[in-house]
């Protein structure tokens, strides 16, 4: 799941998993465990997300 953050937006963090949506034990063909986060500079700067006020029930 990509989602851009920092202070600017300009980092793009990505979570990795495993093939097939599961998690296993050992690490993927890419080397990178499952779970773990990158931090990626790619070279734009995402947009903000819309905040919305919380409704207390």
């Amino acid at each position: 799941m990509p989602a851009f953050g920092g202070s600017d937006l300009s980092t793009l963090f990505v979570t990795t998993i495993g093939e097939g949506g599961t998690v296993p034990s050992e690490p993927g063909r890419d080397g990178f465990q499952p779970g773990e986060l990158l931090a990626l500079d790619v070279g734009v700067q995402g947009r903000p997300e819309p905040l919305f006020p919380l409704i207390d029930h």
